[in-house]
């Protein structure tokens, strides 16, 4: 049972991921359709083999919690707290990404030149490129339950290591970029501008991590949403409930009146018996 359980929210947490994924993406070439540029062939190579690859294999070998609880696991992929889950988590995303690239417009060094349709190597390109790498990894670890049904995260080695160096690389490309690297991947020269501007992508890329994880948290673990839910919920008493109150009603029996039974529907089965 405790691996059964365990299972299940394994899976929820892979579907939740790869949902989260797709949006990401969606939201970051949206962006930058909307200024005529696009990731570079490598830079979504990265982000689709490197690190969603990664993240989608390594993911579910998290093993059982030892102890078995009485709380059940979510069971339905279409429950609001899940629905709500992925909801925030893409405003949220695209919230981020948008603040980026007006951080990006207001910086002295970016000017808005007329490049060719769809040109890769921009300055648009290049901090979505990295601020949504860090946004997949953020995800990852959100999606990543623990206890009460699965182990910590730090017991899935092979997914730690994977995250951490995964931060890492992509850290070092943003705060510690190398030309050979930018001029491969196709990103604009991130060593030329100021290192206050690359840490505050820092920061905000780490921001989006605390925001993720807190949002997971609450409409997902903290039991919010089933709060709301069961308040939101119309309540429609059962007929036993209403005959009940009937009869423990003053006026009951009803008097003066003549009350008939409903007999079409036996007289309907009675004639298609008779037909039959």
């Amino acid at each position: 049972m405790r691996e059964g359980r365990a299972a299940l929210v394994t899976s929820f947490g892979c579907f939740k991921y790869m949902a989260l994924y797709s949006f990401i993406q969606f939201i970051s070439v949206l962006i930058l359709y909307t200024f005529q540029t696009n990731l570079s062939d490598l830079e979504f190579l990265y982000i689709d083999l490197i690190i969603t690859t990664t993240i989608a294999v390594l993911l579910g070998y998290t093993g059982a919690y030892e102890k078995l609880v009485r709380k059940k696991p979510p069971d339905s992929l279409v429950k609001l707290s899940n629905i709500m889950s992925i909801l925030v988590q893409v405003l949220v995303t695209a919230a981020f990404q948008l603040g980026v690239l007006f951080y990006l417009r207001d910086q002295p060094f970016y000017q808005n030149e007329d490049e060719p349709l769809l040109e890769t190597d921009t300055w648009e390109s290049t901090v979505i490129f990295l601020s949504s790498s860090f946004m997949y990894i953020a995800v990852a670890i959100s999606f990543s339950k623990g206890p009460p049904f699965r182990k910590p995260i730090y017991t899935n080695v092979p997914f730690l290591i994977a995250i951490i160096l995964l931060f890492l690389f992509s850290t070092m490309m943003l705060l510690l970029p190398q030309a050979p690297v930018e001029d491969f991947i196709g990103m604009k020269p991130l060593h030329s501008v100021s290192f206050a501007f690359r840490v505050t992508i820092f920061a905000m890329s780490t921001g989006f991590l605390i925001m993720s994880g807190l949002m997971e948290w609450l409409f997902v673990d903290s039991g919010l949403m089933k709060c709301l839910y069961r308040k939101l919920q119309r309540k429609t008493p059962s007929r036993y409930k209403v005959i009940q109150d009937q009869i423990a009603s003053t006026d009951w029996p009803p008097t003066g009146t003549t009350s008939f039974a409903d007999v079409s529907n036996d007289v309907s089965i009675s004639m298609s018996s008779a037909d039959h």
